[in-house]
C-alpha cells in the first residue's frame, strides 16, 4: 500500500505522499477486490453503504444492476426490481425515487416508459 501510495504521488509528479494518495489507493484496491469477486462469484454480497457519499452509492448500485442485468441477460429493470436489489445489497437512501432521478439524469439509467429503466451503461 505504501509503494502504491508512492506512485500515486509520482503519477503527479510529486515527492510527497498525501493522505488523498492513501485512500485513493484503497478505493482502487477496493474496486480491484469487488471486479475479482464479480468475475469469481455466481453472486456477490456488498457491504453497507451507511456513512458513504451519494456518489459512492451511485457507483455501487450501477456496479449492482451490471451485475444483475448481465445474469439475467437483460438490462432493463422496473423500480420494484430496482429498489429490491437497493434493499438487498443494503444501498440506503432517503428517498429512493430521487435515487433513481439522479441515476436518470446523470445518464445510468434511460427510463423507458412507467415505472420501467433501462441500464445504459456496461
Amino acid at each position: 500500500m505504501i509503494r502504491l501510495s508512492e506512485a500515486r504521488a509520482r503519477a503527479e509528479l510529486r515527492e510527497e505522499v498525501t493522505a488523498e494518495d492513501a485512500l485513493d489507493v484503497v478505493e482502487i484496491m477496493q474496486e480491484s477486490i469487488f471486479q475479482t469477486a464479480v468475475s469469481e462469484m455466481d453472486g456477490l454480497v456488498f457491504a453497507s453503504t451507511a456513512g458513504m457519499s451519494q456518489a459512492k452509492k451511485i457507483k455501487k448500485f450501477v456496479q449492482v444492476l451490471q451485475f444483475a442485468a448481465e445474469r439475467r441477460g437483460d438490462a432493463t429493470f422496473t423500480i420494484s426490481d430496482m429498489a429490491q436489489l437497493a434493499q438487498q445489497h443494503q444501498i440506503a437512501v432517503a428517498s429512493f425515487s430521487d435515487f433513481v432521478d439522479v441515476l436518470n439524469s446523470n445518464g445510468y439509467v434511460l427510463k423507458k416508459g412507467m415505472g420501467v429503466y433501462q441500464l445504459t451503461v456496461s
